[in-house]
């Protein structure tokens, strides 16, 4: 499975898609304390699902085998069985597809939300707001 430390490919989309979806919610909103805010930032719609395709297919194929993913924490384990469910649906509407070329379509598509804790969600957004002020 994933090595310890390793890096996600999609870090500056994910982090521009997760900023971008910040502002939105300050926006909308008059007074909300920060952990309420963040909360309604990680459950609004993403751009795509933000692990690799490559990753992504050795879950899948792990899962197809019947293999569990209970040992993964409980966002990062809902984001794949999502990318599980529609990769199954995508296979059943188009047989014909191969294998990495329907875990690409899947992990492309929209997001139902960013599949973040708040606390993860918080040191992202401290994380690019400290580049911003670094880069004025």
């Amino acid at each position: 499975m994933k090595k310890k430390g390793a890096t996600c490919e999609f870090r500056d989309q994910r982090d521009n898609d997760l900023y971008r979806a910040y502002r939105q919610q300050l926006k909308t909103t008059s007074f909300v304390r920060l952990p309420q805010l963040i909360d309604r930032v990680i459950s609004s719609p993403a751009e795509r699902f933000y692990v690799s395709e490559e990753r992504a297919a050795i879950v899948i194929g792990e899962m197809l085998r019947g293999r569990s993913i209970e040992h993964m924490q409980t966002q990062k384990r809902r984001m794949y069985e999502e990318i599980f469910s529609r990769f199954l649906e995508l296979m059943q509407r188009r047989p014909y597809l191969q294998y990495n070329e329907a875990v690409t379509i899947v992990v492309n598509q929209p997001a139902p939300e960013f599949y973040l804790t708040v606390g993860s969600a918080i040191v992202i957004l401290h994380r690019i707001r400290k580049r911003m002020r670094e880069q004025r």
